[in-house]
């Protein structure tokens, strides 16, 4: 009788405990939230019946505006009037809201969210992940499914966590704030602050679409959650695939199908046919390919 030899084992036994380690962690940090789904912004009321609050600790005024949901193209990397300026003061008047927030001065009474921002960016940007290949390298795969806990501290993985519960109303136009401020790169000049570079998005959107770890992150987070980035992250490969960037060949046409067909059916996003048009443009797109 022939005999395996004992060497082969070994990768997939690391697999195997990687894979056990995940789901442990994941139980463990994740936010148990996988029901909930986005949820549209409350309904305006009359001035009468309106509570009178400060400018402050109201919802910025993005989020009551409808705007382009996901827009990578030519017009976007060359931005006209002031487009910059108000994309960057949009994103400041987040922050601002965000300081006043009482869960977020539980985690630090002196946060400014601003420069946390800042500096979670600069360090995630100076250790990418590795958007492929993770199966051939255990490795690699532990070091993605550990990904988050290894570059942040405690603090700064709450912060992000508490954000991403208390503001799940304005879920929506957040993103796509930040989307767009993202993908406005060299065209609009960051005072004060950091950019990731497009190598340093397009990474990170392998990662989310592409790894284990990435994936493993996305469903402890809820529905609503889940979707979005898996959507941005599209966009930005599908930018870098344009554009002759996608190095390391990543397909995303698997996704586009299964993730349009999940955001047919989710009736609380207020943009769900701008984001069912764009993956029914993106499928055509690489159909015709």
């Amino acid at each position: 009788m022939n005999k395996k030899p004992g060497g082969r084992k070994f990768p997939w036994l690391i697999v195997a405990l990687v894979v056990c380690l995940s789901l442990a962690a994941g139980y463990f940090f994740g936010t148990k939230r996988a029901g909930k789904v986005v949820q549209p912004p409350p309904v305006e009321q009359s001035a009468a019946s309106k509570p009178a609050t400060s400018k402050t600790d109201s919802a910025p005024p993005l989020i009551q505006e409808k705007i382009h949901i996901g827009k990578i193209d030519e017009t976007s990397r060359f931005p006209r009037g002031d487009e910059c300026r108000r994309v960057q003061e949009d994103l400041k008047d987040f922050f601002e809201y965000l300081n006043k927030k009482p869960y977020v001065r539980q985690i630090d009474p002196e946060l400014d969210t601003y420069q946390w921002f800042n500096r979670i960016l600069t360090r995630l940007s100076s250790n990418l992940p590795v958007p492929a290949g993770e199966n051939l390298d255990p490795v690699a795969m532990a070091n993605h499914i550990f990904y988050f806990f290894r570059n942040l501290d405690a603090k700064e993985m709450r912060l992000i966590r508490d954000v991403m519960v208390n503001e799940e109303s304005t879920l929506e136009a957040n993103m796509d704030l930040f989307f767009r401020w993202l993908s406005l790169g060299d065209q609009c000049p960051e005072s004060g602050g950091f950019r990731p570079p497009p190598d340093a998005l397009y990474s990170y959107a392998g990662f989310f679409l592409n790894t284990i770890g990435g994936r493993a992150y996305l469903f402890r987070n809820s529905p609503g959650v889940r979707w979005l980035i898996t959507y941005y992250s599209l966009l930005i490969v599908h930018d870098a695939d344009k554009r002759g960037k996608n190095t390391f060949g990543i397909d995303i046409a698997p996704h586009l199908k299964a993730l349009s067909t999940e955001m047919s059916y989710q009736g609380d996003f207020l943009f769900q046919q701008e984001y069912v048009k764009k993956l029914q443009d993106l499928e055509g797109f690489y159909r015709g390919r």
